[in-house]
């Protein structure tokens, strides 16, 4: 009798423990699933006209799903209407971060040592003279690092259907296009300037959600012009998509 009060128990507290994690296995299952998941990022960068972007907007929309607006882009860009600028993209599991980059590694000072002159040696109750053309002309003291080119940094959140997505992301374009001298100086045959470099940026710093594999024009930016200024004459059309892939199919 002992004993088959204690199977009876055994089996009862099997079955409490079985509901409880049958209770706990969606999200359990959820979690296991996200690992064999991976959102595919996209962002493309269109150039038009200010007045063609202006006429494809024209018409109120009320869907994230710019599939028609990006289609007829396609066709302008067939057209030579509409040039593509860039084209980033980078994978990354639900919940983590990712980032991808095409970039020069611009080494440039930030602060330079003044000039010197140089004193003549005189004896101790004269007064010193300086040497004529003699000098220690300006330095760089410091140094700073810029990355010129193409960046994407991502971080995807996926829902429980696989259909919708939360989304952070960071994409940007940086431009070194030129340098503002600021000081320069003639010794001899040898010229010393002191200058820093111009640098133009399109960035989009965002968070959204997104349907999965549907097309989204995140933002409308200014790209830059010959001189390296803004040009609002045209405009860069800046488009991300997502897309849920599953590991094994």
């Amino acid at each position: 009798m002992t004993i088959f009060k204690t199977c009876i128990g055994v089996t009862l507290l099997g079955a409490v423990l079985g509901f409880a994690q049958e209770k706990a296995d969606p999200q359990v299952k959820q979690a296991e699933e996200d690992i064999f998941k991976i959102v595919r990022v996209q962002a493309e960068y269109i150039e038009v006209p200010h007045e063609t972007m202006t006429e494809l907007l024209f018409e109120p929309r009320n869907s994230v799903d710019d599939t028609p607006l990006r289609a007829k882009l396609q066709e302008l860009v067939k057209e030579g209407k509409a040039k593509m600028i860039e084209t980033q993209m980078v994978n990354a599991r639900s919940g983590q971060s990712a980032s991808t980059e095409s970039v020069h590694e611009y080494i440039y000072p930030i602060e330079y040592e003044a000039p010197q002159l140089v004193m003549n040696n005189v004896p101790e109750n004269d007064k010193p003279q300086v040497l004529p053309q003699v000098g220690k002309p300006p330095f760089p003291a410091a140094w700073e690092t810029r990355a010129i080119g193409s960046t994407l940094e991502i971080r995807p959140t996926i829902s429980e259907n696989d259909k919708v997505i939360d989304l952070l992301l960071n994409p940007r374009l940086v431009y070194h296009t030129g340098n503002n001298v600021w000081h320069e100086e003639t010794k001899g045959k040898d010229t010393y300037r002191v200058q820093m470099p111009n640098f133009y940026k399109v960035e989009v710093n965002n968070s959204m959600t997104l349907i999965a594999g549907q097309p989204f024009l995140m933002a409308a930016v200014s790209p830059k012009n010959e001189k390296g200024e803004a040009d609002f004459t045209k405009k860069v059309l800046i488009f991300v998509r997502a897309d849920v892939l599953t590991v094994g199919k």
